[in-house]
């Protein structure tokens, strides 16, 4: 990489771009449960760039991560995400070898695809040793065939910790 290479990209409903430029401080891929949480993939791949290295263009979040956590975020997307989704018992199956392969999950007999054009996140810190914070997020879209679905995932954390209790989710399909 030289210092004149320009790393082009943005969300995939295109609201967002962005323009990075240079060489990287660092690169990653990180497969940990956090990682995959947040991302809703196995693993994901980041690349990181000094601030004034970066150009974005549309609505976009920051979050300052050396700053406390507020009492309450809550942050909105709109896109064109893609979801699927499948029975539990057939991807444990698929999943028997620890891959899962894109060929083998198009195989499974429940699959769903469909895109997620919402996104609604919101965190509750309450900064109280002795009361829970709570997440949820809220994912709305249409699948292949016409339905309609939500998805909500809701879960309690321990503040002092983090540690993430009494995880639960709910998905609804018009």
């Amino acid at each position: 990489m030289t210092s004149n290479d320009q790393y082009i990209g943005g969300c995939l409903c295109g609201d967002v771009r962005f323009v990075a430029s240079g060489s990287p401080y660092r690169v990653g891929i990180c497969h940990c449960l956090d990682c995959r949480k947040h991302h809703g993939a196995l693993f994901h791949a980041s690349a990181i760039f000094p601030e004034d290295a970066l150009t974005v263009e549309g609505e976009a979040w920051w979050h300052d991560v050396s700053a406390p956590p507020p009492f309450q975020t809550h942050e909105r997307g709109l896109g064109a995400v893609p979801v699927y989704f499948v029975r539990w018992s057939e991807l444990e199956g698929a999943i028997a070898d620890d891959v899962l392969t894109i060929g083998e999950l198009e195989t499974l007999p429940s699959l769903l695809i469909g895109e997620a054009s919402f996104l609604e996140h919101i965190t509750h810190n309450t900064n109280q040793p002795t009361n829970h914070g709570h997440e949820t997020l809220v994912s709305r879209g249409l699948l292949e065939d016409g339905r309609s679905f939500e998805f909500r995932y809701n879960e309690k954390f321990l503040p002092e910790t983090g540690e993430h209790v009494f995880p639960n989710v709910k998905i609804e399909f018009k």
